[in-house]
């Protein structure tokens, strides 16, 4: 059974009557949503709440990555991953929770592209696909630096190929749209992306392996680079959210519009937040019977809608909520908050201004760094 680490301090009265070991195990059937909650109060002979209600009695869930390997201690502040830019800094012992990873060490020799390759594809059936300088220069900027993520995050150390696992792997939003897009650009159709290696020029990769000077995009762009991830995460969230609870909506063409208007409010922790708000809010009106599950899972964007608003109206602050486990921060995303635009979890936390745009954010370490990558460009 999966193993859940909680703070130990934080245990409400309400499992009092439970083990150690039995309340991880209804923090695990919880999580794991392998048993219904009727049936986790059931068997534990737990008092009956509802689901709200529940979710506010567990202890807080801490992220594997937020334990200080300095001290122990463990953070709940922020259990989004981490990039260079991102790094928590302990509360107990105020060092940094995780050394800084040198990107150089991520590069791979092309034999070791290959052994990462699918098994099925290692008798010859892997497709190789060129891509000029001409035919880069071509793509749209969305779908230039979608392939910028994967050369950031699989390039050869020749800097030359980009292996077919990586192309393959990565969280599904909001890669997934790049990637087909990408697919049709280099006239790859329905091939799968597991089978495919990318060549580059050695400029190309290079440039943007390590982005030096926000790739010179203008502030503008750089916002709406910000706007596109941010709502396609926010859409993620909220479809697994739904999903979650067995829920599944008929207002698609609604979604997109109305979390693009809310995101012009609120960050993406603090589109969370409403969400939360939301569903269980309507959730909670189906268990009682006062409305049908369509109903409920149709309604859910709306009262996202009118959270937010009402908050606003009322000048009340949304708290930014940690990304949720479950949807884990894209291989794109990192990369643009963290590589291109350097605000690290800004990206997540707030919605970025341009002055938090404009700031040097780059340290002396990562400078040079970006110094030795031009150089080598310009040769």
């Amino acid at each position: 059974m999966t193993s859940y680490h909680f703070d130990e301090s934080k245990i409400d009265p309400y499992f009092s009557k439970l083990s150690y070991d039995e309340l991880k195990e209804v923090i695990c059937h919880f999580h794991k949503k392998d048993c219904t909650l009727p049936k986790i109060m059931e068997k534990y002979n737990l008092e009956k709440v509802t689901n709200t209600q529940f979710l506010k009695l567990l202890p807080p869930i801490v992220h594997p990555d937020n334990i200080c390997p300095t001290c122990g201690e463990t953070s709940h502040k922020l259990h989004i991953k981490r990039g260079k830019l991102s790094n928590p800094i302990c509360p107990s012992c105020h060092k940094e929770m995780f050394s800084e990873v040198d990107p150089y060490e991520k590069l791979f020799p092309y034999d070791d592209l290959w052994e990462d390759a699918a098994y099925s594809y290692k008798k010859g059936n892997v497709k190789t696909i060129k891509i000029s300088r001409e035919q880069f220069e071509t793509l749209d900027l969305d779908v230039k630096l979608f392939l910028g993520s994967l050369i950031h995050t699989g390039i050869s150390k020749d800097f030359k190929v980009i292996g077919a696992r990586t192309v393959g792997d990565g969280d599904p939003a909001p890669n997934i749209f790049y990637l087909k897009h990408l697919m049709t650009e280099l006239g790859v159709g329905n091939h799968s992306p597991y089978a495919i290696y990318i060549e580059i020029e050695e400029n190309i990769a290079r440039k943007y392996f390590m982005p030096f000077r926000r790739l010179d995009l203008s502030l503008e762009e750089q916002l709406e680079l910000w706007r596109k991830v941010a709502l396609n995460e926010v859409i993620e969230i909220f479809y697994g959210s739904l999903d979650s609870r067995g829920l599944v909506t008929n207002q698609k063409e609604a979604i997109a519009p109305i979390m693009a208007d809310l995101l012009k409010l609120y960050s993406v922790g603090q589109m969370v937040n409403l969400i939360w708000q939301a569903l269980n809010f309507k959730y909670d009106e189906y268990l009682k019977g006062m409305r049908d599950k369509n109903h409920t899972a149709n309604s859910i964007i709306y009262a996202c809608l009118n959270f937010g608003e009402s908050k606003k109206r009322r000048n009340q602050k949304v708290q930014c909520f940690n990304r949720p486990a479950q949807f884990p921060q894209s291989e794109l995303s990192k990369y643009l908050f963290n590589d291109v635009l350097k605000i690290g979890d800004v990206g997540y936390r707030e919605i970025p201004s341009e002055m938090e745009l404009m700031k040097d954010l780059i340290t002396t370490k990562q400078g040079d760094i970006h110094t030795f990558n031009t150089i080598k460009t310009n040769k």
